[in-house]
């Protein structure tokens, strides 16, 4: 089978007698080549673009590729070569943001011991505190939104934003979110129970499958959600429901109880 597959191999890309190192260069670059477009066709296929040209495009380009195999049409593999790289800097150039989402999630800093509460009783009257903020700030329909920073750092967001660095209290969180302040329009990072920065410009969310009611707070909210485990609740100014994001999800309309339970099992 293996013996078949090798004679099968060379025979496609004209090698006779033993193989060598610049044959298997070319083979692999070969193989590359047509993973990298298959990858570009993925990649749109995910962002919903209408991808039919694209498969046009595709199966020329492999119809080419194959020819200049066969008629070793040296010039146009080049070409085609190039073409390939064009493609690949089209990738990172329109994909930056996810690129850097999946960098920023895999190799984010990590803050595990600094996030930690010196007691349970501390715990506790974050908590508690922190909901009796966010209730409030719901009847009265003032649009917030809070993150509690997870294991994964979000320093990059906190050296943009204005720092803050006190200890966390309701009052604090409803003078910062208060309408018509500097601050109120940005999002609140919080580190264990201190308010570490605030007016913090979240990156949105690509996503096109969430709710297209759904405001500027919310798509940002669940955008910061997709590229940390920070656990962040959001406060509509037009309903004035609350919703929580957690792992690029989003729970609308929750109510005490609920954010409660979540808060709870989050700083476990």
């Amino acid at each position: 089978m293996l013996e078949k597959f090798k004679e099968a191999i060379f025979s496609f890309y004209g090698i006779s007698g033993e193989i060598e190192v610049n044959n298997i260069i070319a083979i692999i670059f070969d193989w590359i080549i047509v993973l990298a477009v298959l990858a570009f066709i993925v990649v749109v296929f995910r962002k919903r673009i209408k991808v039919y040209k694209m498969i046009f495009i595709y199966l020329i380009y492999m119809i080419l590729l194959i020819c200049s195999i066969l008629f070793y049409l040296e010039h146009l593999r080049v070409l085609l070569y190039g073409f390939v790289v064009l493609v690949i800097v089209y990738i990172i150039v329109i994909y930056n943001n996810e690129i850097k989402k999946t960098l920023s999630k895999r190799y984010g800093r990590n803050t595990m011991n600094e996030n930690k509460f010196t007691s349970d009783e501390q715990k506790e009257v974050f908590i508690k505190e922190f909901v009796e903020v966010i209730l409030n700030m719901s009847k009265k329909k003032v649009g917030a939104i809070i993150c509690i920073e997870g294991d994964k750092s979000l320093r990059a967001y906190i050296e943009k934003a204005i720092q803050v660095d006190a200890l966390f209290s309701p009052a604090l969180i409803q003078t910062i979110f208060y309408p018509g302040t500097p601050c109120h329009d940005g999002a609140v990072i919080i580190r264990k129970n201190r308010v570490i920065s605030a007016s913090t410009f979240l990156p949105s969310t690509n996503n096109y499958e969430i709710p297209q009611n759904l405001g500027t707070r919310h798509r940002a909210a669940i955008g910061i959600s997709e590229v940390s485990d920070c656990f962040t609740v959001v406060v509509s100014e037009e309903t004035g429901n609350v919703s929580f994001t957690l792992n690029g999800y989003i729970n609308i309309g929750i109510n005490e109880e609920t954010l409660k339970n979540e808060l709870v099992t989050f700083l476990k």
